[in-house]
């Protein structure tokens, strides 16, 4: 029998559907003291045998019902006996589920801790199932790993390239971390490139690394880094592990002509998304290209199709996993009349009502719909509440606060230096600062990294029980909850959620080891379509979505790329296409080569090839250039090349200034106004918005804080509401001089080179400094760049550097400076969070 017979067949049977259906209503219900719920009478040998027989399915629903079954029945306090205790463990085990048993120890719900394979039979089966669940390393310490981590494993060790999809919660991430670490062991590996989607992640990422790797960088052996240049390792036999996003990666290709040995993709569906999905594509295509012999490791969630990566691959490997960790309850809730509303349950195809709920008072306006059935169901810890931008973020916390009233008790010790920082960091009428004390926060992509990871680790130490984020959740985020809350979600402003995206947002519900189950409330459901089952997503190639508007795609290259075309958000796919094409196209030596799209019609690739041999092809621009800046059209290039040719006056003044220049911002200005009609129209060319992006851009490369640079806007601007000046610049920091400045500016500073070389000023060319570095930490001396380096925030360096007169410390003269008792950096004036994260990097390095 199949195991679609086998699921067909069990919820055929209708003793199993009453019983499991009874218990399921239940298991849900029992969670929230709001829905009146009395204690049914289970037959759990009937269940527990029912369970057992599906425990090693690879059926998901299998999964999730014998899942259900057992820890269920560990939670059951009233009518089960340690003999079916026993069973639910055993069970628990065969599904490799060691988390869920050991939360039970710590819940004592095993009430004789762990006599239940105290008999042979059972010590035997515990043993057997240990080792057949485990992965030994090198040092010959065992891990325990679930049956999906097993088979990761062992294709990570047999295969060149992987490419694996399998729920948020099953374990990728820190299987890759151990496999790494056996990487460096075994010196297979000497530069491994480790990719996320994000800024926000990298340093989490480089966290995790560092932790997991600190014997081995205090040694030297290993340098971990998110700057994308060429490290120099002092180590004999040194490796470096680079944490980038594509952006990053892209620079350290265009500097860098080393091979990679190995590139490990997180999030690797995100190939679909837009421009920076066609990125993606290209630097991976382009990693590839330098080392034929590349190993290749691509992590999904929740993917229908992970061969999209392995497919044209020799050695490949795909698999879609769906093993089930942790129980998660889809629940509709739906508006009756007044105060009233009901919770409906979505299992498969059915919907069972939980039960009705009547809130204190009726939601108006309708804005407090999610913050009072939060607070109403929530309970205390692990509530995220989902909402659609930064302002929207700010205003749902505060409702939170003024249903929660003023009765809290005092803030707790580590409540009071996150405030702290804010108030340094940020500003002291910073939105948080006033939410922290009741247990209440908020994250979004734009708050400086070392407020956004103590924000995360109050939320997942209990700290702060409410949680209110944004988009910034769906891009990998690890911030798992006990209760998810959503309505009308949007993927940023005015960009509808699509079921890929809301199943990645919903995997965060249920931390495996920390709860049972986790929920996803929707409410408001039918106003807009949510989903009632999980899907799984197909990946989709933005080159791909691209290629689907083949006329306007077209259009956009013989019409030359025309720049207020590019500059509009909607067009900006086909820039970065017509840009990847070109390069490829170089590349390859002509687009029919690029494998993926040997697949495509014939006449298609005719007409792209024609169109951009006829339109792209520009002979004064070197292929070089377009290959080092994907995403942006070898004709403006050319337009912006031709200003440099056309411009009589000295030379000179086309430089881009140094941001300790005393006349940075008006240059930086004129520099921006060069870009418009040629480069980009990405900046505006409005007198007013351009000095403000310019001493923008200048106040974050000369290091000033954000709350320098808040106060330096708000006294310019006085008459905007604080709150309002506070995320504008927030926004601008991350969209303008993090993204598009040192994107456009450094491809200036390669086509000035080019210029400058042609007319023989090659004593000018010196002068031209490499800025996207800068840009985009934020920082403008060598010594602030070695303590980012080393793995601190810009908040905590910029903090630093207050006290250090030297510009020029690298790294080891940085962690010498802050080791000298003589500095008493301790003493220093510097927020408490500041002075733990210098202690963390010290502590690694040690």
């Amino acid at each position: 029998m199949s195991e679609t017979e086998l699921r067909s067949w069990l919820f055929g049977q209708t003793q199993f559907t009453t019983e499991y259906y009874k218990l399921l209503i239940e298991s849900v219900k029992s969670q929230f003291s709001a829905i009146s719920s009395e204690a049914r009478v289970h037959n759990w040998s009937y269940l527990l045998k029912a369970a057992s027989l599906i425990a090693t399915s690879k059926d998901s629903t299998l999964q999730d019902t014998a899942l259900r079954i057992a820890q269920f029945c560990l939670q059951s306090v009233t009518d089960t006996t340690e003999v079916q205790k026993g069973s639910a463990v055993f069970i628990l085990d065969q599904m490799a589920n060691r988390m869920s048993i050991n939360l039970s120890s710590e819940r004592q719900l095993l009430s004789h801790g762990r006599d239940w394979i105290a008999s042979f039979t059972g010590s035997v089966n515990w043993t057997k199932n240990g080792l057949e669940h485990s992965i030994w390393l090198r040092n010959g310490a065992a891990v325990d790993v679930n049956n999906f981590q097993r088979e990761f494993w062992n294709a990570l060790h047999n295969h060149r390239a992987v490419s694996v999809s399998a729920p948020t919660s099953a374990g990728k991430s820190y299987l890759v971390k151990q496999w790494i670490r056996e990487m460096l062991e075994e010196k297979l590996a000497s530069v491994i490139v480790y990719l996320v989607p994000t800024r926000a992640l990298i340093s989490e990422v480089q966290l995790d690394m560092q932790s997991s790797l600190s014997d081995k960088i205090a040694t030297s052996r290993v340098n971990v880094t998110t700057f994308p240049f060429d490290v120099a390792n002092e180590g004999v036999e040194s490796s470096t592990i680079y944490v980038l996003t594509q952006e990053r990666l892209q620079l350290l290709l265009a500097q860098v002509h080393s091979n990679i040995d190995v590139l490990i993709v997180d999030e690797a569906y995100k190939i679909s998304d837009r421009e920076r999905g066609i990125l993606l594509q290209y630097v991976i295509e382009k990693t590839k290209s330098r080392n034929a012999a590349v190993k290749l490791v691509y992590i999904s969630p929740q993917a229908s199709n992970p061969e999209i990566f392995v497919d044209e691959e020799v050695d490949g490997y795909s698999k879609k996993f769906t093993d089930i960790t942790v129980n998660q309850n889809l629940i509709w809730v739906k508006h009756v009349l007044g105060k009233k509303w009901t919770l409906q349950l979505c299992y498969g195809s059915n919907r069972f009502t939980l039960g009705d709920i009547n809130l204190p008072n009726r939601p108006s306006p309708a804005s407090f719909k999610l913050p009072m059935l939060a607070h109403y169901l929530g309970g205390k810890g692990g509530n995220i509440l989902y909402v659609n931008g930064p302002s929207e973020a700010e205003k749902m916390a505060a409702q939170l606060c003024d249903l929660i009233g003023k009765q809290v008790d005092p803030p707790h010790p580590r409540i009071l230096e996150l405030i702290e920082l804010c108030e340094k960091a940020i500003h002291r009428k910073f939105r948080l600062i006033s939410v922290l004390r009741f247990g209440v926060g908020f994250h979004y992509g734009n708050i400086p990294l070392l407020i956004r990871e103590e924000i995360e680790a109050l939320f997942r130490d209990g700290i702060i029980n409410y949680l209110v984020c944004t988009s910034t959740l769906i891009e990998g985020v690890n911030l798992p909850c006990k209760n998810l809350f959503v309505r009308a979600p949007k993927r940023g402003l005015g960009n509808p959620m699509t079921p890929e995206d809301f199943w990645n947002l919903a995997g965060r519900a249920g931390r495996w080891g920390k709860d049972f189950q986790g929920n996803i409330f929707c409410v408001d459901p039918e106003e807009w379509s949510a989903p009632e089952a999980k899907t799984a997503m197909p990946i989709t190639r933005a080159t791909e979505q691209a290629l689907r508007n083949e006329g306007e795609l077209l259009k956009f290259i013989n019409d030359g790329t025309p720049r207020e075309e590019a500059a509009r958000p909607e067009k900006r796919i086909f820039e970065s296409m017509a840009s990847y094409l070109m390069a490829s196209s170089k590349s390859f030596g002509g687009i029919n080569r690029i494998p993926w799209m040997s697949k495509l019609p014939v006449a298609l690739i005719s007409k792209l090839q024609l169109a951009i041999d006829d339109h792209l092809s520009v002979d004064d621009i070197p292929s070089q250039l377009i290959d080092n800046h994907p995403g942006i059209s070898p004709i403006a290039m050319r337009a912006m090349l031709q200003y440099f040719i056309t411009h009589s006056n000295d030379p000179n003044v086309l430089l881009i200034p140094f941001a300790s220049d005393s006349n940075a911002v008006t240059r930086f200005k004129e520099v921006m106004e060069r870009f418009y009609g040629r480069l980009t129209n990405e900046f505006t060319n409005r007198e007013k918005y351009l000095f403000k992006q310019a001493i923008l851009v200048v106040c974050w490369m000369r290091g000033m804080s954000v709350r320098r640079i808040i106060d330096a806007r708000h006294k310019a601007v006085p008459d905007e509401d604080i709150h309002t000046t506070i995320r504008t610049v927030l926004q601008d920091i991350e969209s303008i001089a993090r993204y598009k400045a040192p994107k456009f500016l450094s491809c200036y500073n390669d086509i000035l080179r080019i210029h400058l070389e042609r007319i023989g000023r090659s004593d000018l060319v010196d002068e031209i400094q490499d800025i996207s570095l800068f840009l985009e930490m934020g920082v403008n001396t060598k010594t602030e760049l070695s303590l980012i380096n080393l793995g601190l925030s810009r908040t905590s360096s910029v903090e630093l550097k207050e006290y250090i007169s030297d510009d020029s410390l690298d790294e080891q003269q940085c962690l010498a400076w802050i080791r000298d008792s003589g500095n008493d950096w301790q003493s220093k004036d510097l927020p408490a969070l500041v002075k733990r994260e210098i202690s963390r990097v010290v502590s690694i390095h040690n």
